[in-house]
């Protein structure tokens, strides 16, 4: 009687420890998942800042050219008033 009460003991042990495993696993599967959802979001939002500094740094060269050709033309026209 005695084997047969630590078997069942010991069954009990084995479905209880089947249970935690298999909601560890579930767990572990959501934060994977939750993970890569956060990091695609940051990939995402890194290209568009990406873009949106080169489209920057486009509109400051335009910008940095304007302003040398006025200042070209200024120059012209004060060196042709002397």
């Amino acid at each position: 009687m005695t084997g047969k009460l630590f078997y069942d003991e010991l069954e009990r042990s084995i479905k209880q420890l089947e249970k935690e495993v298999l909601e560890y696993v579930r767990k572990e599967k959501k934060f994977n998942e939750e993970f890569k959802m956060r990091e695609y979001s940051h990939i995402k939002r890194t290209i568009s800042l990406m873009k949106i500094n080169e489209e920057l740094e486009k509109e400051i060269k335009w910008a940095t050219r304007e302003k040398k050709i006025k200042a070209s033309e200024k120059n012209r026209k004060e060196a042709s008033k002397h």
